[in-house]
């Protein structure tokens, strides 16, 4: 084979060949957290104080979202003032905390267990449009009274959204059952209890 010819077969080789390319490896964006599970509200206890009485209505319970990287256990409470003289034409009263006062507990010679009555269905605490802050106050809820489900809130921080302040995601969900439970009455005021409620996250904020 003449010179001139192989040299031309070699120059078509080198151009025919795909130059080597280098790339740096891409770094896969980060994970949305998930609010896959539903929460769980715990050892609920709703407290009606008799009126006029020295004890508080309160309602508080366990909130936990089981959720990987979202893990959580807070206390939420919301206690009244004691009524010592009520005002028969006023429904109002105050909140003294929202997160974790030091709640009376009613003895057991205080109370019976009872059936229905009128005044069970008395309930001071409820309140459909306010937003009650836990012991965390980064998990907030609405109880809307008996017979009706509580409404919670979370929010947290997830890198992934986008750079603060812009990470912060919000989280809505609400009881699968209503706030009924196991009723015990005596002459200080009726207790309702709730040993666990499961709550379905059904909107996502960010």
């Amino acid at each position: 084979m003449h010179a001139p010819t192989l040299l031309f077969l070699l120059t078509a080789c080198i151009s025919a060949s795909p130059l080597p390319t280098t790339s740096q490896p891409s770094t896969p964006p980060s994970a949305r957290l998930v609010e896959a599970k539903p929460w769980h509200l715990t050892n609920l206890t709703l407290f009606t104080a008799s009126s006029p009485s020295q004890s508080a209505s309160y309602i508080t319970f366990t909130f936990t979202d089981p959720n990987p990287g979202l893990k959580l256990s807070t206390t939420c409470t919301r206690q009244l003032e004691p009524v010592a003289n009520p005002d028969p034409y006023s429904n109002t009263s105050t909140t003294t905390s929202a997160t974790n006062p030091s709640i009376p507990t009613p003895s057991p010679q205080s109370l019976v267990v009872v059936g229905g009555s009128a005044n069970e269905n008395a309930d001071p605490l409820a309140d459909a449009t306010t937003w009650y802050p836990c012991a965390n106050s980064t998990v907030r809820f609405q109880y809307a009274g008996v017979g009706k489900k509580i409404t919670v809130q979370r929010s947290y921080r997830d890198p992934a959204v986008g750079e603060a302040p812009w990470d912060v995601v919000t989280a809505f969900g609400t009881s699968g059952k209503a706030v009924e439970g196991k009723v015990v009455k005596g002459q200080i005021g009726v207790v309702r209890t709730v040993r666990e409620m499961e709550v379905k996250v059904t909107n996502v904020i960010a």
